[in-house]
This record gives structure tokens, sequence and C-alpha cells, in this order.
């Protein structure tokens, strides 16, 4: 029998060690075996921490449609990755699926070497790493902006309600909507629903934050605001992967650029290379198509 060291991801550490243990055992401190794989060769060079997000050859079907096509990519720690293309190209199905709202026909999504799974454990531990704001906002309207706060953090990470209040409080006064604690969704415009919809997954203090269309529903003289904001949170080390069709945003906002079309991840780089020298013709005529709308 063989003693080895069982690896495990800490929220405060990149990678500790747990005590030696019997081979035959290891398995049996973990709750949900499929959560970690300890097979010799993964336990090899597992000093090096695993990207923030892997996607492998990652298909969605809904029905007979091909919303994701083998979509294969990596984004690393404090990274901020803006995804672009067509509507219906499947930009926000590949957030749901990072975040685990849909579940990949087939592939594999890794958040933090955590292998994404229809699993009560292992997608309760999605949700405390992973915060997403969705395009709608998706904000509790029966509840004021600091309740809305609060509540995730009650319910996923069972925080207390002191403890849960203060953090909401921080967390509103960084988007600078602290003046509105007590008001209702209804009472505010897009711009500041979104802003409360950021410090809802602020709060959660996750390791990568989901936009969906951060700047769909904002008027023009607060998408800069809502940019300025983006990049401030990147700024802390938080790994940031956005939607939008907002070529200022991805300007001011990304570290790398997707583009997508049909399903598929059809080129990907930096931000100045994907704006002019783009490889691809369907690349070229996007960001054609989209300068005219500037």
């Amino acid at each position: 029998m063989e003693l080895i060291a069982l690896p495990f991801r800490s929220r405060s550490a990149d990678f500790e060690h747990a005590p030696p243990v019997w081979e035959d055992d290891a398995l049996a401190i973990v709750d949900a075996p499929e959560f970690l794989d300890t097979s010799r060769e993964n336990l090899e060079g597992v000093h090096e921490p695993p990207p923030a997000i892997e996607c492998r050859n990652v298909t969605k079907w809904f029905g007979e449609f091909r919303a994701l096509d083998d979509v294969s990519f990596r984004v690393d720690h404090g990274e901020v990755v803006v995804i672009i293309g067509r509507s219906g190209s499947g930009k926000s199905t590949m957030l749901r699926c990072i975040n685990g709202l849909e579940m990949p026909s087939g592939g594999e999504v890794l958040v933090d070497g955590v292998r994404l799974a229809n699993d009560q454990y292992v997608l309760r531990h999605l949700r405390e790493r992973v915060g997403m704001v969705f395009q709608s906002f998706n904000l509790f309207p029966q509840y004021t902006v600091e309740a809305n706060v609060v509540l995730a953090q009650r319910i996923v990470l069972g925080r207390g309600p002191q403890e849960a209040a203060a953090i909401a409080l921080q967390t509103l006064e960084r988007v600078d909507m602290l003046r509105h604690l007590r008001k209702y969704p209804a009472n505010l415009s897009g711009g500041e629903q979104q802003r409360v919809a950021i410090a809802r997954a602020l709060a959660m203090n996750p390791e990568v934050v989901l936009l969906d269309e951060p700047t769909a529903s904002v008027d023009p003289e607060l998408t800069k605001g809502i940019m300025e904001l983006v990049r401030d949170i990147a700024d802390g080390d938080m790994t940031v992967v956005a939607v939008t069709h907002e070529m200022g945003f991805m300007r001011a906002a990304a570290d790398r650029v997707f583009f997508f079309e049909d399903g598929r991840l059809l080129e990907r780089g930096s931000v100045d290379r994907i704006l002019n020298a783009p490889d691809h013709p369907s690349t070229r005529r996007f960001i054609s198509d989209a300068r005219l709308l500037e």
C-alpha cells in the first residue's frame, strides 16, 4: 500500500497539502468522489495552480439546436476576457455553462480545477466562487437594495445577519449605491439596478465574476462608469468574463477577446489584434459592422 498526500484548494492560499493518507482511503475524506481526481498523473506537478476557468470541448444542445460546438479555452486568474459575437452565437449560453445554470451536453467545464457536475455538493462549491450578473439584473422586486445584497450571502454562504449587512454596505459603497440603500428596484434606473446586481455578486467574495451584457440596459452616459467599475474589480485580482456588444467596453476592460459565431469560438486574441488585425473574415465583418454603430 502506497503513501500519498492528497492535495486540496484553499480560499486563502494557492495550494496546501493535507496530511498523508493511505491510497486506499484517499477518497474517503472527500464527500463527492468526482470532486477531485487523485490519480497518479494528476498529482504530478500539483504545485501549479489550475486556471480560473477551463473549458474542454464543450458542446450544448437545446433539442436539435446546437448552441455550443466543441468550445475549448482557459482563463487565468485575474484576467478579464470579453466575449463578443452576434446575437445567437452562444455567448450567454457559454456563461450559463460556466456557472452551472446549464449543464454541457458534452465536454468539461472546470472552475479553479473543480469539474462541473450535476451534483449538489459541486454546484454549491461553484456558487460560492462564481458570481453572475444577468442582463436582466434578476433583482428581487419585493426587497430593498440592501436586502437584495444580503439575501444571497445568508442563503449560500451562511453568513449571519450582522456580517451580511456589513458586507452589503461595503459593496454598495464600492459601486456608489449606498445612498439608495432603502429603495426598491422599481425606483431605480437601469444603470442603478445594474450596479446593485454587481454589488450583490461582489458581496459573495467570488473568485470569478461573469457579466452578461453589463451595459445593455444602461444609458450611454452611464456606460463609462460601469466600464470603470469592471476594470476596478479586475484590478483587485478577480477574474472577469463578460459578454458584450459594446466595443468601448471591450477596449476599456479586456485583456483578451473571444469571438463566437454559430456556437464556436472562432477567434481569440488581444484587444488590439482583434480590433485591428483579426484573422477570420467573420471577425473582420463583425468588427466592421460594430464600428458603424459606434
